[in-house]
């Protein structure tokens, strides 16, 4: 996107955030507003004689969201709707819908661990054991990857691919991070084949995309059995139908 169009879609934005504001009749700090955002608050207030809607917490999250995104020059993504935060309080992607739950019920689930869980349990056991004590095995991997490793990793993706500076200390502190990781991945699969034990479980599912990103980068030589465990995934028909969805 080019400067000027870039330029010209953050004005939008803000107006359009500015009319919403007055829409709904929520209050802001103006001085911490840039002038498309009080350009379309001043219109809107012209256009509605009184608030419109009534803003529930989500809209309200939603409208401050969109506000906070203004003043660091970001963007909210268009999918981020109210609706959308009520099934991902944390505005995060992605969420999952499951209408037929437990009993038949409505379920919804945000973070990415949840879910593997919820769906490995749902999957009758195929990827999330039925035994109590297997399953110990299978979410201290899985809390590992979804809490630890895979934050760690997508900040070293945000300072080598992403970010609009170059932060050499960053880069070379995530760099580290992430090796660090991969040591202890690769010393826990030197007796394992996977990291819960013999079977490929969401513990697996859930380390191993970053694995993929951040060893193409940092190479995955220095630790063998992290290797072995990569390809192996790697080569699995499901694991490849959906690694090419997204590349």
């Amino acid at each position: 996107m080019g400067a000027s169009v870039a330029d010209h879609y953050t004005r939008e934005l803000g107006f359009d955030l500015g009319w919403d504001l007055a829409r709904y009749g929520r209050p802001f700090d103006r001085s911490q507003a840039n002038v498309d955002v009080l350009a379309g608050y001043a219109a809107g207030r012209a256009h509605f004689e009184v608030p419109q809607h009534t803003a529930s917490r989500y809209h309200a999250k939603w409208l401050q969201l969109r506000l906070s995104a203004i003043r660091r020059r970001r963007i909210v993504r268009a999918d981020v709707t109210p609706e959308y935060l009520q099934l991902s309080p944390g505005h995060k992607i992605p969420a999952l819908v499951d209408d037929d739950g437990p009993g038949g019920m409505r379920v919804t689930l945000c973070e990415s661990g949840a879910m593997l869980k919820y769906l490995g349990e749902k999957a009758g056991g195929a990827l999330y054991p039925t035994s109590p004590a297997a399953r110990i095995k299978v979410d201290q991997w899985l809390f590992y990857g979804s809490s630890t490793f895979t934050p760690l990793a997508q900040q070293y993706g945000l300072f080598t691919r992403r970010f609009s500076e170059d932060v050499p200390p960053a880069k070379k502190h995530y760099a580290e991070v992430v090796r660090d990781c991969f040591s202890v991945f690769d010393k826990h699969l030197a007796n394992n084949a996977y990291l819960a034990g013999d079977a490929y479980t969401v513990a697996d599912i859930a380390c191993y995309p970053d694995t993929r990103i951040a060893g193409a980068d940092l190479g995955l030589d220095p630790y063998p059995n992290l290797k072995r465990w990569h390809d192996a995934i790697g080569a699995r028909p499901a694991v490849q139908r959906a690694w090419a969805i997204n590349s």
